[in-house]
């Protein structure tokens, strides 16, 4: 156990930031933030007068002054935090060490005993993880302007500190960890902090990108691996399968309220982006198995399971075959996860002779997984191979499904004008909630198109409202189709905000005339922070789609509740008070039967809990203004 403390960190820290600041910008510097750091812990330490000597000392500094101060203290602010997180990491460890041999506390090892101690049995558990999804979403939040680079650079040290947790420190190591900070560090200070210009809404999918590959994808395995072991150690005697429960999801290039930039070409870009990101992931990590798994055929006997995966390469790329069996003939892994990898590779670049989806994928690495099991590599099977194959079932080929987005006004406008374009409705927007609905049910009913294949007569908003319903449709029937199911309508307020989207929807392929067979969810964002009208409320109390774009597990939609206030996770009153009802609005009962929804609401879940019960997926929203610079 390390011996390390958080003082440690942080005069190490402290010491090699100092350091830098005495090189860039001479002792005057190193002193003004000193004294800057000395107030400020007075001032938390409850001495009053220090807040006056700090506003003093601010307000007498010249603009270069103040920039330094500010550069310096951001670093500093940055740099301790590294050193809380790592705090915390050292901090659980030791109650996993104080706590055992029992699990420790708020563990999966924990839950899973005390659902066993509470009576639930292995045929009950089963069900539980059948029925249970977790769905964590990624979100640009307007706040955060780091740019990647110091994000890498602020990991590059907090991977030095756990390094000299990991392992007993010496004077040499601690020499290096510190010399490898300085690095790291004076990077930090020569660096701007913010970028030169605006971020894109792309700079934004690739800076989500980079959590995932770096952090998200490798704990991915780790979880599935801990429960399987809580499981496996709390019912020993049953065979119970842990699905993948967990995904990810993502609105950053999707989010279109509010924010121009979030065109229809931006957002197949953001998915073309992720799915070369995650394709590429696995191709490495195929790679990689392919220069680790060097069993001998020799040696462990010729594997039948891999037959099918190295006649398919074969015929697919019989160069590359040809070359791995002068080079490896005893090898049959080896080959075969470098063939696996050459296809992932064909299957980004758009090659025929590339996987058509993750489930092809899926068959090639079980049947490696089988082929080792069968074959004397029964630990090598269970190892990494079994994380890539965890990594595939959660990410797919995208890492995120891709939540689209958009105000329930931008709707009802483009209806509107089209319906006034074409000389059927005048005055569509002032119409009664109950007048509109039958308009759109009209529609949604007639089989004859009501939007030209030519928008060019239309507004350029009607315009790039339509052309994104037929981007959605193209995406969801191509390459991005397991990517794309899930369409948000934010300031939800009547039955006429979903089915003006299930119009454009039908108008657009996504559906057919009257509503069935909808290629994708609608999802009501209900905004919390104002009044919803008596229909709106009526409706949440007694119609699931509504309220949790809610479904049985046959359905095309999953159970979720939604509410709109601007804080990170939070809890629909609405939702908590929906109950298992029968639809009492026609409009409404359309939306559910036309978007899948079972008609039954389900409870938002604060906590990971009761999200990991599969009672309800909770997912957080933002309410974000309009700003002039990326979603």
């Amino acid at each position: 156990m390390t011996t390390r403390t958080f003082s440690d960190d942080e005069q190490l820290i402290r010491g090699v930031l100092e350091d830098v600041i005495r090189e860039a910008e001479g002792e005057g510097a190193l002193t003004l933030h000193r004294r800057a750091v000395a107030l400020g812990d007075r001032l938390r330490g409850g001495d009053d007068a220090a807040a006056d000597e700090l506003a003093a000392l601010v307000a007498g500094l010249a603009p270069d002054e103040l920039q330094v101060l500010i550069r310096s203290l951001t670093r500093w602010f940055q740099l301790t935090n590294l050193a809380e997180d790592n705090e915390r990491v050292r901090r659980i460890r030791a109650r996993e060490l104080a706590e055992a041999p029992g699990p420790r506390r708020g563990s999966l090892r924990d839950a899973v005993g005390r659902l066993a101690a509470d009576g639930v049995d292995a045929d009950v558990l089963r069900r539980l993880l059948g029925r249970a999804q977790v769905q964590l979403v990624m979100t640009a939040h307007p706040t955060e302007a780091r740019r990647r680079t110091t994000l890498e650079k602020l990991a590059r040290v907090f991977a030095v500190l756990r390094g000299l947790d990991e392992r007993r420190p010496t004077v040499e190591s601690e020499a290096v960890a510190a010399m490898q900070l300085a690095s790291a560090v004076q990077e930090l200070w020569g660096s701007d902090e913010i970028r030169a210009v605006s971020p894109t809404v792309l700079d934004e999918v690739r800076t989500g990108l980079l959590y995932v590959t770096s952090t998200l994808a490798d704990v991915v395995p780790q979880l599935y691996r801990e429960l399987e072991a809580a499981i496996a150690e709390t019912y020993p005697d049953e065979d119970i399968d842990v699905p993948p429960l967990l995904r990810f999801g993502s609105w950053m290039g999707g989010d279109r309220d509010g924010n121009p930039f979030v065109t229809p070409d931006v957002t197949v870009q953001a998915l073309a982006d992720m799915r070369e990101a995650c394709l590429r992931f696995l191709r490495d990590r195929a790679m990689d198995l392919a220069a680790r798994v060097s069993l001998s055929s020799r040696l462990v006997g010729d594997p039948p399971a891999l037959a099918d995966v190295l006649a398919d390469g074969t015929e697919r790329f019989p160069e590359l075959a040809e070359g791995l069996r002068l080079r490896n003939p005893e090898e049959p892994y080896r080959r075969a996860f470098t063939l696996i990898a050459r296809r992932l590779r064909a299957t980004w670049e758009g090659d025929l002779e590339g996987y058509r989806g993750p489930d092809e994928l899926l068959a090639d690495l079980r049947a490696c997984r089988d082929a080792l099991q069968d074959g004397n590599g029964r630990h090598v099977a269970a190892g990494e191979l079994q994380d890539v194959i965890r990594q595939v079932e959660v990410f797919g080929f995208h890492f995120m499904r891709l939540d689209v987005r958009e105000h329930a006004g931008i709707h009802r406008h483009a209806i509107g004008e089209i319906l006034a374009e074409l000389g059927l409705e005048q005055d569509y927007a002032q119409r009664s909630v109950a007048d509109r609905c039958a308009i759109l049910e009209r529609e949604i009913e007639a089989r004859r198109p009501l939007i030209p294949a030519d928008t060019s007569g239309f507004s350029a908003s009607t315009q790039e409202t339509v052309e994104t319903f037929r981007m959605l449709y193209a995406q969801r029937t191509g390459e991005h189709a397991d990517a794309l199911l899930t369409y948000i309508v934010s300031g939800t307020e009547t039955p006429a905000d979903l089915l003006e989207v299930l119009l454009l929807m039908k108008e657009c392929r996504l559906t057919k005339a009257g509503g069935a067979g909808a290629l994708m969810r609608v999802v009501p964002l209900f905004e919390a922070g104002r009044r919803s009208p008596p229909r709106a409320r009526r409706c949440a109390r007694s119609c699931g789609c509504p309220a949790t774009g809610g479904r049985s597990r046959r359905s095309a939609t999953s159970r979720r509740s939604w509410s709109g206030t601007p804080t990170p996770t939070r809890t629909s009153a609405t939702s908590r008070r929906a109950g298992r009802c029968t639809a009492r609005s026609s409009s409404w009962s359309r939306c559910c039967a036309s978007t899948g929804c079972g008609g039954r609401s389900s409870t938002a879940a604060a906590g990971p809990s009761a999200a990991a019960a599969g009672r309800a997926t909770s997912r957080s929203s933002r309410s974000r203004p309009a700003r002039s610079g990326a979603g």
